[in-house]
């Protein structure tokens, strides 16, 4: 009697079985036939152009990249470029005379130097080995992402005109800050030419 059920048991997995493996195949049969279903609407619409194919050019990167504010070096004899930490240039103001079809450019503002000060070498002394000398060129680097020089400012005949200590706060551990100020004679600027 017992191996009579265990043969009935049998026979109804069996058969459980192959209605799962039909269901499965069913699913596999319905997939299949989506997918050629998708792939010839590809090819209908592709051959109507309502799918757009990228060219070459947007396939590849993009020409546009940014300045990052933090790449720069600034060349001053008798300072440690890598002291500054900060620059702000002087505004240039353009006057254009309609008459005569010139324009006038004239700098307003002095150039602004933030530097890390700090004990070793020190950026005080190094500031203060400036005072009443005329510094007759300050060259600015702009970098781009691998180092190149992207742009550049070169600013003439620069006086020391102010120093501004850093703040002392028992409270603070923040990074000791010196800021200078220079007078500029002239700035001009330099840009590597793009080509498009």
């Amino acid at each position: 009697m017992t191996k009579f059920k265990f043969g009935i048991s049998s026979i109804r997995n069996a058969i459980q079985t192959m209605r799962e493996k039909r269901q499965d195949k069913k699913i596999k049969e319905k997939l299949i036939q989506q997918t050629k279903e998708d792939f010839n609407q590809f090819k209908s619409d592709l051959k109507q152009d309502k799918t757009k194919i990228l060219s070459d050019d947007e396939i590849q990167f993009t020409t546009f990249t940014p300045k990052i504010q933090s790449r720069f070096i600034v060349h001053i004899d008798g300072i440690a470029s890598f002291l500054i930490c900060g620059v702000e240039l002087p505004k240039v103001r353009f006057l254009v005379d309609v008459n005569d079809k010139s324009v006038t450019k004239s700098l307003e503002g002095d150039l602004v130097l933030k530097l890390y000060n700090p004990i070793a070498p020190s950026a005080e002394e190094q500031l203060e080995s400036l005072i009443g000398k005329t510094i007759e060129k300050i060259r600015i680097d702009i970098l781009g992402p691998v180092g190149d020089i992207v742009d550049q400012y070169q600013l003439y005949n620069l006086q020391l005109k102010e120093i501004q200590y850093p703040k002392l706060d028992w409270f603070s551990n923040d990074t000791s800050k010196i800021t200078a100020r220079f007078s500029v004679d002239k700035m001009i600027r330099e840009f590597e030419e793009t080509t498009e």
